[in-house]
């Protein structure tokens, strides 16, 4: 996506990026707990989905911000690695299951 849709994503989402935080913050310690409670197929599993997909909102949030200007490559760049890190985070319970 563009760095112009990601800004208004961002927009109305800047004021839980702290919320969000703690939400990926969470996920790892609840991933910890899924390992080491001899369930290490079902805590790799689901790491994508708890700590990449609030840690990838927290970016968008943090990144993004209407306030900050930045130069457009880096924007793009900033773009991109969101890009990639939303599809890793959709696809992580996939190649952890069928890999």
């Amino acid at each position: 996506m563009t760095p112009k849709i990601y800004t208004t994503y961002a927009i109305p989402l800047n004021r839980y990026r702290w919320l969000l935080l703690a939400v990926a913050s969470i996920g790892v310690f609840l991933i910890a707990a899924l390992i080491s409670l001899k369930k290490p197929i079902l805590g790799f599993a689901l790491a994508g989905p708890l700590v990449f997909l609030p840690w990838a909102a927290f970016l968008l949030c943090y990144w993004f911000r209407p306030e900050v200007k930045r130069w457009t490559f880096i924007l793009w760049c900033q773009a991109i690695t969101l890009d990639i890190l939303l599809i890793i985070a959709l696809l992580w319970p996939f190649m952890v299951v069928f890999c």
